[in-house]
């Protein structure tokens, strides 16, 4: 697509407020998918594809790890050298880290992380340092010891309003180095998609989902991906 095309569809979209001092999106979902509209068919297909594996709650409690990981690997070489991939890995890492502390936080083997070991690049070390509290994360996500005793203390809303800080902060900042291009498309999306989620969100949902997160996707399905982010 000619990079003028770009610069309509940026110029038509309205601002984005973070998630946690917005009421409402700027834009519905249906204007944002008639603004899109405008973009090519390879890059209307891109985006999808994209926001099958990094929409918010885009997988639900179904979603089986062989199914996440062959989506993962597939987009990871079909976008091969293209500049938003490091998003898509970001993200994957994030889930992988999550999805870490709630197999630890059943009493769950690290053994089962084998099968993550092309998902993420920190699976190894993640299995080498099982026992500590960050394993060994700390540095590159300071999150991780909040985010488990939140887990711990069974604290849903806590959990994922932290998540979500986590990715509009880092979503945020990759937007800023980018103008009118196929990227910062990608990164309003992906933006307007968290704003979407928060202001939907409630308590009692949150509560209802991480109970359905463990009780349904931990304890009675070992081979089940137990992320809804």
């Amino acid at each position: 697509m000619a990079e003028y095309s770009y610069v309509d569809v940026i110029t038509a979209l309205p601002h984005l407020r973070d998630p946690f001092h917005s009421d409402q999106t700027p834009i519905s979902r249906l204007q944002l998918t008639k603004r899109l509209s405008s973009l090519d068919h390879d890059d209307r297909q891109k985006l999808n594809s994209i926001a099958k594996l990094l929409y918010w709650g885009q997988l639900d409690i179904e979603t089986r790890d062989a199914d996440l990981i062959r989506t993962a690997q597939q987009l990871k070489m079909n976008f091969s050298g293209m500049d938003f991939l490091p998003q898509i890995e970001w993200r994957m890492d994030l889930r992988f880290v999550v999805a870490c502390l709630r197999y630890r936080h059943e009493g769950r083997s690290a053994d089962e992380l084998d099968k993550f070991s092309r998902y993420s690049i920190y699976a190894h070390m993640v299995r080498k340092q099982w026992g500590k509290n960050d394993f060994g994360l700390s540095g590159k996500f300071p999150w991780v010891v909040t985010a488990k005793q939140m887990l711990e203390d069974e604290d849903a809303f806590g959990l994922e309003r932290l998540l979500m800080q986590t990715v509009w902060k880092y979503y945020d900042a990759a937007w800023h180095n980018h103008q009118y291009d196929f990227n910062a498309i990608l990164l309003y999306t992906l933006r307007w998609d968290l704003v979407d989620r928060w202001t939907s969100y409630s308590h009692p949902a949150a509560q209802r989902r991480f109970e359905k997160l463990l009780q349904e996707g931990i304890a009675q399905a070992k081979d089940r991906m137990d992320i809804e982010i």
